[in-house]
């Protein structure tokens, strides 16, 4: 049961060195590089594990545990970086408060530019990934994209979300 020490131990360096040194670099403000840190990491902590598995019997439990162990870090790691990324509404609601009474539309117009700049970034994003393609001035899904919407419509069926994705 060593092993989960370990796992843990790496989960927690893995999770420091985010935190106070990458999240830092303007390189990891980027969604795919993310997913790549959290990704590679995933498919290589379990050689970590060769070495504190005493018994070649316990390596098997060891290997699905700290796989299960990393799935859940990694899917959590995922989601509050995503929220975080995602502070709109956030921004939206300390300005409000900040201008409490003169808090008119006007007064709000600048995080129009705000959304803005998101959607332009997730655009982008989309034809970075060649999900989408961009042809005078107009953006068309690729067959990729169809497919990626055609899986991510089927997980939101399995998982029974109400509202429909547009």
């Amino acid at each position: 049961m060593i092993w989960l020490g370990y796992a843990a131990l790496y989960l927690g360096i893995h999770f420091l060195a985010y935190t106070l040194a990458l999240r830092h670099l303007r390189l990891f403000a980027r969604e795919p590089v993310i997913f790549l840190y959290q990704f590679l990491s995933f498919m290589f902590h379990p050689a970590l594990l060769f070495w504190v598995a005493p018994r070649p019997e316990d390596l098997m439990a060891a290997l699905l545990g700290s796989f299960a162990l990393h799935g859940i870090y990694s899917l959590s790691f995922l989601e509050l970086w995503a929220l975080s990324e995602g502070s709109y509404s956030l921004r939206m609601l300390d300005k409000v408060e900040r201008l409490g009474s003169e808090a008119s539309q006007s007064a709000l117009s600048d995080l129009e530019e705000i959304g803005a700049s998101k959607k332009n970034a997730r655009l982008e994003s989309l034809v970075r990934l060649r999900l989408i393609e961009q042809r005078d001035g107009r953006y068309f899904r690729r067959p990729a994209g169809g497919m990626m919407a055609a899986v991510l419509r089927t997980l939101v069926w399995l998982v029974n979300i109400r509202d429909r994705i547009g």
